[in-house]
């Protein structure tokens, strides 16, 4: 079966969610593409991706399970042909319990000596009705996101979850084309509705950040803002979306009220902060209403502090930032108690910098710390772009 991965914009926000800050050096100077919502944690690929995956495609009912093995009699193909004419049932890999009688969609990725592998998803009729009318990939980004619009927080689970795939999977540019279509009104009620998941009020909260409506565009501003400045004790899931999509409408203002909360208040729960960087990675490359020298401006805060310093440094070189060559310089530390992350991070930054300064700096540093340094290249080069 085919991987289905988050697109080139995704790798810092990954990064920031537990990747290794080696992989992330790694990256730092690929190009960013307008790639996956990073606020969406879309790593499931939708069913539009998995039937155009698959070899064979179709609906069903489940027989009977036996053997760790579900029979399925076949309703009607809807991709792909049945291992032969005759065939009017599939024995597939049991994925789960189902009841005899439950109408499935039914994907096969390969076969194995004739046996079909693959998987079933349970669906409503009203699940297989809207998988039936679903554009398939072909079709032009507009008309297949306008198609799911409104199956966002349907309430069928699958229905619903799948919409929301179909925009966390979609590139920037491709929500671009529709953001005069999002339902700007039922958003703002969803970003505050605590019963549907922050992952998706992330991406609920950056969508209204695309309101093109001069009157929607002041609503979400003021909604955005009244849960910035919300006392909360908690971590909460999404809240870099709701930044990015803050700054997405208020432009230098909000990236003021970022710096004052977060990057300039040695106070701010750490859970913030990082919330507010994967926030301004975001707006750095994709905010067209801010210079993106401010966000450089913000990052370099970071570099004093021993927590997020090594992250800061990442960014500043992707953003091909050298004025902050002196500074990062400084924090290598040849040390016992050193900081292996932020030594591999300023020896990714110096590499990366074509400034003649950096070329020196690095000598010098070899020269204090061969060892080290050594060990900090090897490991980076151990994390190609590619990957």
């Amino acid at each position: 079966m085919t991987q289905f991965r988050p697109h080139r914009w995704a790798s810092n926000w990954i990064a920031a969610a537990g990747l290794t800050l080696v992989t992330s050096v790694a990256i730092l100077l690929t190009e960013t593409s307008a790639g996956a919502c990073p606020f969406c944690s879309a790593v499931e690929p939708t069913l539009a991706q998995r039937r155009e995956s698959a070899r064979l495609t179709a609906v069903g009912e489940i027989v009977d399970s036996a053997e760790g093995k579900q029979n399925v009699r076949v309703v009607k193909t809807l991709r792909g042909k049945l291992p032969s004419e005759k065939a009017e049932a599939l024995s597939i890999a049991a994925t789960g319990k189902f009841k005899p009688g439950t109408l499935v969609i039914v994907f096969v990725e390969a076969d194995d000596h004739g046996q079909p592998q693959g998987t079933v998803v349970a669906a409503s009729e009203l699940g297989l009705s809207y998988f039936f009318h679903a554009p398939d990939m072909r079709q032009p980004a507009k008309q297949r996101l306008a198609y799911f619009i409104k199956y966002l927080e349907h309430s069928d689970a699958l229905i619903s979850e799948d919409a929301f795939l179909e925009f966390g999977h979609a590139p920037l540019d491709d929500v671009l084309q529709v953001a005069a279509d999002l339902p700007q009104g039922k958003i703002r009620g969803w970003v505050v509705d605590r019963k549907i998941s922050g992952a998706r009020q992330g991406f609920y909260a950056l969508a209204l950040g695309l309101a093109t409506d001069r009157d929607d565009r002041r609503k979400n501003a003021s909604l955005l803002y009244s849960q910035i400045v919300e006392k909360a004790d908690d971590f909460r899931a999404g809240f870099d979306g709701l930044l990015a999509g803050y700054v997405m409408l208020e432009g230098d203002r909000a990236v003021t009220l970022l710096d004052e909360r977060y990057f300039a208040n040695p106070k701010a729960a750490d859970g913030d902060v990082r919330h507010a960087i994967n926030a301004a990675r975001f707006c750095h490359d994709y905010a067209r209403n801010v210079q993106a020298a401010r966000f450089a401006e913000l990052m370099r805060k970071l570099l004093s502090r021993r927590e997020f310093a090594a992250a800061a440094i990442v960014d500043l070189a992707r953003w091909q930032d050298w004025a902050s060559l002196d500074a990062v310089v400084k924090l290598y530390d040849s040390s016992p108690t050193r900081d292996a992350a932020i030594n591999r991070a300023v020896v990714g930054y110096l590499s990366a910098c074509p400034n003649p300064q950096a070329a020196d700096a690095l000598s010098r540093l070899r020269r204090l710390d061969g060892a080290g340094v050594s060990r900090a290249e090897k490991e980076l080069a151990a994390f190609p772009a590619a990957n």
